[in-house]
C-alpha cells in the first residue's frame, strides 16, 4: 500500500500504557496504594484522576446498582484495558464506562459486558470528528451480500498489510469480542521514513507501530493506541462531559453518588443527614427512583442546597419506593415519570392532593400506565400553577387548586382507572381556558355527585368537541350540556379477561343517528383485533381498555379510515364498518390503530414502522402495498429522517416498516417476536408515557441493533447489523 504523508504530530500517550508486539506477563487491574483508594464495592481509581490539582481525586470502578465493572475489569489485563478515565454513565438501558484502551458497556438485558464499538460509534454518529493518528473508517465492498464466515474472513485479509500487527492481533484468544473486526490499514510517512507510522483501525481500537521516535512509544513494537483518551479531549463525543470530572473519597458508608453532592462533601448538617439516610433508603427500596433522582440532569434540585422541603420532597419519595409494588417488574415506569413528573417544583410544591392520590386503593395495589399517566396530568397542571410564563390566571392558585384536585379524586369516574380519565382532566385547563374556568366547572359538577364514567366517554365524542360545546361559554353549564347530550349516544361495554393483559374493557361509542349504519358485530371485531394484537406482541397491552368511536363527520372533512386519537381511542368513519362482513381492509387498519396502544411517540420511525408491520404481520395488510407507500418518500434512509426542515410524512412508516419486514424474514417468527418484544420494551423505558422530549432527534438506532443482535450467533448479528445500517444509513 502507498504510504500516504502526513506532518508530524505526536502525542504523548498518557501513563506510557503501551502493549509491545511480544507477548508480555498479564497485570491485573488492582487498587493498590499506588493507583487508588479501596471502596466497599470497588475502588477509586487516583493514578488517572490528574485533571484537578487535588491528588486523592480519581474514577470509581465498582459493583454498585448491579452493574459489575470492578469484577469485570480485576480479571483483564491492566495492559489490555489501561485505567479509568470518566465515571460510569448512562445511555438508554446501557451503562459505559471509559478506560484508557476501551469503553466498557454494560448489557442488563443480557446481564453480560461488552466492549464498546467506539470507532463504529464514531464513524455513524461523529462521522464529522477525525482523531489523531487513526485511519478513516471504510465499507468493503466485498462484504456485500455476504455471510458472515466470508465477513471474517474479508477483514482478517486486512491483517496482511503488515505481519508484525497481525501477529499481536491474533495473539489475543477473544481478538473479535476486545478489538472487533480488522477495518483500514494505513503506512504514513513521518520525518522522511515512508513506513515511519503503521497503523490498523479496528471496530474498537487502532494498533500502531511507531518506525522513528516519538515520545511514549517504544520503537518498532506493536502497540495500542489510547482512543478514549483522544475521545475525551472533545465535548460530548461518545463520552459525555459530565462524565469526565474525577471524584473526591467518599464516606465509605455513603454510595459515591450521594458522596459527590456538593452539600455533602463539605459536611453535612442534622436535616441533611437526615435526606442523605432517606436517599440510602430509597436506594435499597426502588433503584429506578434512586437512579432517576441522581443521574437525571433535568432533575437538578438535588445538586442545589437542600432546604426543609428538600427533606418533604425525600420523605414522600421513600414512602413511595418502599411500596411492594415499587419494586415490581412494572415499576420500571417509575423510571421515566413519577420522579420526573413530581421533583421539577420539588421544594416549592407538594401539595395534600398528591399524598391523596398516593392512598387511592389503586395506587396501593401496583401501577398501571393509566394510573402513572392521572397523576402526571395532575402534576403537569401543578407546574402550570407554578411556572406558566404565559396563563397569568393560574398564578397564586396552588391552595385552591389542590382543593379542586382533591374534590376530583372523589368523583366516581376516578374511583377506578380505565385511562379515558385523563383526556377530561387535561381538557378542562386546555391552551386558553384559564384557572376560572377550571375551577367554575369542577365546582358545578361537585352538587351533581361529581362526573360519572359514561360522561367522560360522551365527553370524548367529536361533534361535541367541534361544536366547542365541551367548552361552552358559561363553565357552569358545562354539567348540564353534557346531561342532555347522554341520551342521544349509544354506549357499548364489554369487559373481557385476555390471556397477557388480564381484564379488559372494550367501548364502542356512537351518536344514536348512526346505530342503524354500523354492524351489529362492531364489539365482536373490536375484541378479536384487539386479542390477535396482544398474540402478535405476546406483551399485555399498555392501557387496560380499548375504545371504537364512530364519527358522523361533517361532508366536508376527509373520511378517516382509522385513526389514534391521543392516547385515548381508535376513531373510525361508520362506513368501514357499515357491512355484516368486516372487509379486511378494516381490519388492516384497525389492527394498526390498535398496535399504537404499544408503538407511541418518539421516535416516530420505530413506532410508526412497528404498527405498518403489524397490518402486514396479521395478514391482513399485503407487502406490496407497504413497497408502493415509498414512491412518496423523497428519501430510502431512516437517517434523512430526523432532518427537522423537511416533511417526509408517510416515510416515517414505511421505511421503519421495511426494516421490520427484511428482518423478521431473516430471523424467522421466534427469533423476531423475541427481538420485537425486547425493542418494544427498551423504547418504553427509555421514553416513558408519551414523551415530548424531542428525542426523535436522535438515531437510537443501536437500540434496534441491541435488541434483535442480543443472543444471536455472530453469522446472524452480521446480518441483523447490515439490514439495520442498510435501511438507516443507507447503501
Amino acid at each position: 500500500m502507498q504510504a500516504a504523508k502526513i506532518r508530524l504530530f505526536v502525542l504523548v500517550a498518557a501513563l506510557g500504557l503501551l502493549v509491545g508486539g511480544t507477548a508480555s506477563p498479564a497485570l491485573a487491574l488492582a487498587c493498590g496504594p499506588e493507583a487508588g483508594v479501596p471502596l466497599d464495592s470497588g475502588c477509586l481509581f487516583t493514578i488517572t484522576g490528574s485533571d484537578t490539582p487535588a491528588a486523592t481525586d480519581g474514577f470509581a470502578v465498582t459493583n454498585d446498582h448491579g452493574v459489575p465493572l470492578w469484577d469485570f475489569v480485576q480479571e483483564k489485563d491492566l495492559q489490555a484495558i489501561g485505567y479509568p478515565i470518566s465515571q460510569r454513565w448512562a445511555d438508554g438501558p446501557f451503562t459505559l464506562q471509559a478506560f484508557q484502551k476501551v469503553i466498557l458497556q454494560w448489557d442488563p438485558v443480557r446481564g453480560r459486558m461488552n466492549y464498546y464499538n467506539t470507532l463504529d460509534a464514531l464513524a455513524n454518529r461523529y462521522s464529522h470528528v477525525e482523531l489523531p493518528n487513526v485511519p478513516a473508517h471504510a465499507v468493503l465492498a466485498a462484504d456485500v451480500g455476504a455471510d458472515f464466515s466470508q465477513v471474517i474472513r474479508n477483514h482478517l485479509a486486512i491483517l496482511d498489510e503488515n505481519t508484525r500487527i497481525k501477529a499481536r492481533f491474533l495473539a489475543e484468544p477473544d481478538w473479535l469480542n476486545l478489538y472487533g473486526l480488522p477495518i483500514q490499514y494505513e503506512a504514513r510517512e513521518v520525518n522522511g521514513n515512508p513506513e515511519g507510522l503503521q497503523v490498523l483501525r479496528t471496530q474498537r481500537t487502532v494498533f500502531e507501530i511507531w518506525n522513528v521516535p516519538a515520545p511514549g512509544t517504544t520503537l518498532g513494537q506493536v502497540q495500542l493506541q489510547n482512543v478514549p483518551d483522544k475521545l475525551k479531549r472533545l465535548s460530548n463525543v461518545i463520552i459525555p462531559d459530565a462524565a469526565k470530572m474525577p471524584a473526591a473519597p467518599r464516606d465509605p458508608t455513603v454510595p459515591l453518588e450521594i458522596g459527590v453532592l456538593p452539600w455533602v462533601a463539605d459536611g453535612v448538617t442534622d436535616a441533611e443527614e437526615r435526606i442523605v439516610d432517606n436517599l440510602q433508603r430509597i436506594a435499597g427500596a426502588s433503584q429506578a427512583i434512586y437512579g432517576q433522582l441522581l443521574r437525571q440532569p433535568s432533575l437538578q434540585w438535588l445538586e442545589r442546597q437542600p432546604t426543609e422541603r428538600t427533606l418533604a420532597a425525600t420523605e414522600l419519595l421513600m414512602t413511595i419506593a418502599e411500596r411492594p409494588w415499587s419494586r415490581a417488574v412494572r415499576a420500571r415506569l417509575l423510571d421515566h415519570n413519577l420522579p420526573r413528573l413530581m421533583l421539577y417544583e420539588a421544594e416549592d410544591q407538594w401539595p395534600a392532593s398528591f399524598r391523596k392520590a398516593l392512598d387511592k386503593p389503586w395506587m396501593k395495589d401496583g401501577v398501571s400506565w393509566d394510573e402513572l399517566e392521572l397523576v402526571d396530568e395532575f402534576a403537569n397542571l401543578l407546574r402550570i400553577v407554578s411556572a406558566n410564563p404565559w396563563e397569568t390566571s393560574y398564578f397564586g392558585k396552588s391552595q385552591q387548586l389542590d382543593e379542586l384536585i382533591a374534590h376530583l379524586l372523589d368523583m366516581p369516574f376516578l374511583q377506578t382507572i380505565e385511562g379515558p380519565e385523563v383526556s377530561l382532566i387535561r381538557r378542562l385547563y386546555g391552551t386558553g381556558l384559564g384557572f376560572e374556568y377550571f375551577e367554575t366547572a369542577i365546582r358545578n359538577w361537585i352538587p351533581r355527585g361529581g362526573i360519572t364514567d359514561d360522561q367522560v366517554l360522551v365527553y370524548l365524542y367529536p361533534r361535541i368537541i367541534e361544536e366547542g360545546d365541551h367548552f361552552p361559554e358559561r363553565p357552569e353549564l358545562l354539567a348540564q350540556r353534557l346531561d342532555e347530550k347522554r341520551p342521544g349516544f349509544q354506549i357499548e361495554r364489554r369487559t373481557v379477561t385476555l390471556p397477557s393483559s388480564g381484564e379488559m374493557l372494550f367501548v364502542s361509542i356512537r351518536s344514536s343517528a348512526l346505530v342503524p349504519y354500523i354492524s351489529s358485530h362492531t364489539m365482536d371485531v373490536l375484541e378479536q383485533e384487539t386479542r390477535r394484537i396482544e398474540a402478535l406482541m405476546g406483551e399485555p397491552l399498555r392501557k387496560r381498555y380499548t375504545i371504537l368511536l364512530f364519527w358522523d363527520a361533517p361532508p366536508n372533512v376527509p373520511r378517516l379510515a382509522g385513526t389514534y386519537n391521543s392516547g385515548l381511542f381508535v376513531q373510525f368513519e361508520p362506513a368501514y364498518f357499515g357491512r355484516e362482513e368486516i372487509p379486511r381492509a378494516t381490519r388492516a387498519a384497525l389492527i394498526r390503530e390498535l398496535a399504537r396502544y404499544y408503538w407511541t411517540g418518539p421516535p416516530k420511525w420505530i413506532n410508526q414502522g412497528a404498527t405498518l408491520f403489524m397490518e402486514v404481520r396479521s395478514g391482513y395488510r399485503e407487502r406490496n402495498v407497504v413497497w408502493g407507500l415509498q414512491a412518496d418518500c423523497e428519501t430510502n434512509r431512516i437517517a434523512d429522517l430526523l432532518d427537522d426542515s423537511r416533511d417526509f410524512g408517510v416515510c416515517y412508516a414505511t421505511l421503519g416498516a421495511h426494516l421490520f419486514i427484511e428482518l423478521y424474514d431473516v430471523l424467522g417468527e421466534a427469533a423476531f417476536s423475541e427481538g420485537f418484544v425486547r425493542l418494544f420494551r427498551t423504547t418504553t423505558e427509555v421514553y416513558g408515557l408519551y414523551c415530548q422530549c424531542g428525542i426523535e432527534r436522535k438515531a437510537h438506532v443501536d437500540y434496534v441493533r441491541e435488541a434483535f443482535m442480543t443472543d444471536a450467533t455472530p453469522e446472524v448479528a452480521a446480518m441483523v447489523d447490515r439490514i439495520v445500517s442498510r435501511w438507516y444509513f443507507g447503501g
